[in-house]
């Protein structure tokens, strides 16, 4: 005789399932007791990737069965497909039904109706902006302030059209945009400046909330300033911090006001002679003045497939002591005497023509080169290579 299995034995089994949506929707299947904690699973987490996929589903919206679903999703993914711009239409058609909602991403949407943006999805905590497009900045202004609990933004690849309002209007003030994360990656100088300036004077800035900054900037130049100001501003309240290495002057004094950082990763690309850029590096070591820093990252980024790199040229500076022996007086102050972990990971991007033996060659000069600094004496440092290919 086979007996019975508890319902709460049968929920512990789908949970485990809750990444799997088709091992879900077989479930739904087994028996009508497995069907409400299938749904439960499988409305968690909602993607739209196409138009028609949206119109199914908001053709079901009816069902009060479904909506009772729709209450407990907690992630929409939209996914913009190129016939038709249709993203502006999901806060409309879903938000009264999905009160609960955390996380909204949207990938390749377009933003270009002049209507203003209704914060509706008021529950959302953590906004993703991939390869967006806005028809004005002033419009994305309004989509985050509309979202008072917003507290993790990451934007990708994004861009806007124009940058003011048609009607010139002033740009909203913010005051409840209490960011804790913020990640920008791969967003132009002129944009990504626009974004830092104003989020200083939003209270993010104003309150300092910020916890993680993460800026990984399409462009070289340009955008120092606004994000020095930001850190200036964020102060003691950051924690972690990923930033390319910035040139240290009076309107860049990189990370002297951030002093409990736990966490740092600074990225550098090798667009100058070594012995300036290893200047450039240990002059941005400098600057932390973080007593609480556990994790140190350092990522340098080799474009040896640019011909304006002469990597013989640079060969000699790898092997000069004096090189290294900057970055090692940088990094043996004694603010860095917690320091727990240290990665130095190097990335090489190499073109066809460049020969395997100046590869190695360069690679066995850095290399030599870590081996004099202090975190190796001491046993915590990892170094770290890829190589990239470039016709």
């Amino acid at each position: 005789m086979v007996r019975e299995v508890a319902p709460e034995i049968i929920d512990h089994i789908i949970d485990f399932l809750q990444d799997d949506s088709s091992a879900l929707c077989c479930c739904t299947l087994v028996h009508p007791s497995w069907l409400p904690r299938s749904r439960f699973h499988l409305f968690r987490k909602v993607s739209l990737r196409s138009r028609p996929s949206l119109i199914a589903l908001h053709s079901v919206l009816t069902s009060p069965r479904i909506q009772d679903h729709l209450r407990c999703t907690r992630e929409l993914l939209v996914e913009h497909d190129v016939a038709a711009e249709w993203a502006e239409l999901v806060p409309e058609l879903f938000a009264p039904h999905m009160r609960e909602l955390e996380s909204l991403a949207l990938h390749d949407a377009r933003f270009y109706g002049t209507a203003p943006h209704a914060p509706l999805f008021t529950s959302i905590a953590s906004l993703t902006l991939v390869s967006c497009v806005f028809r004005t900045w002033h419009k994305l202004q309004c989509m985050l302030c509309g979202l008072p609990r917003l507290r993790e933004l990451c934007m990708v690849a994004i861009a806007w059209r124009r940058r003011n309002a048609p009607d010139n209007s002033d740009p909203p003030p913010g005051n409840e945009l209490r960011l804790r994360a913020l990640h920008v990656e791969d967003v132009a100088s002129g944009e990504l400046c626009d974004l830092l300036d104003w989020l200083v004077s939003t209270a993010s800035g104003l309150e300092a909330t910020v916890r993680s900054l993460r800026l990984i900037p399409r462009d070289l130049k340009g955008w120092q300033v606004s994000a020095s100001r930001l850190l200036v501003a964020l102060g003691r309240s950051l924690e972690h911090v990923e930033i390319p290495i910035v040139r240290i002057d009076g309107d860049n004094l990189g990370l002297v006001h951030n002093t409990r950082l736990g966490t740092i990763r600074l990225r550098y690309r090798f667009s100058e002679p070594c012995a300036r850029a290893m200047a450039r590096i240990s002059a941005m070591v400098n600057t932390i003045a973080s007593r609480r820093l556990e994790c140190f990252r350092l990522d340098i980024i080799f474009r040896l497939d640019l011909h304006s790199f002469n990597i013989e040229r640079e060969l000699q500076n790898f092997e000069t002591d004096t090189v290294w022996a900057r970055f090692d007086a940088s990094i043996t102050a004694g603010i860095f005497n917690n320091v727990k972990e240290a990665w130095i990971h190097l990335e090489w991007h190499l073109r066809e023509s460049t020969s395997v033996e100046s590869f190695d060659r360069a690679h066995r000069a850095f290399q030599a080169g870590l081996r004099q600094t202090l975190w190796e004496r001491r046993g915590i440092l990892k170094a770290t290579h890829a190589v990239f290919n470039h016709e």
